[in-house]
């Protein structure tokens, strides 16, 4: 696997369960990491499978 390639069903559970956790937390990043998971998730309904990490 390519380094410079992120799996995108991959970084939606992760970033699911950072979502998760600042929310749990009251983390000030939690704008920012809902931003990003919204974006892979739309990477996923799409069919795509990898993103350039760059």
């Amino acid at each position: 696997m390519d380094d410079r390639l992120a799996i995108v069903s991959v970084q939606v559970k992760r970033l699911q369960r950072e979502v998760d956790n600042a929310e749990w937390d009251g983390d000030v990043r939690l704008a920012q990491l809902a931003r990003e998971l919204e974006h892979f998730k739309r990477l996923e309904k799409e069919g795509v499978i990898y993103e350039p990490k760059f």
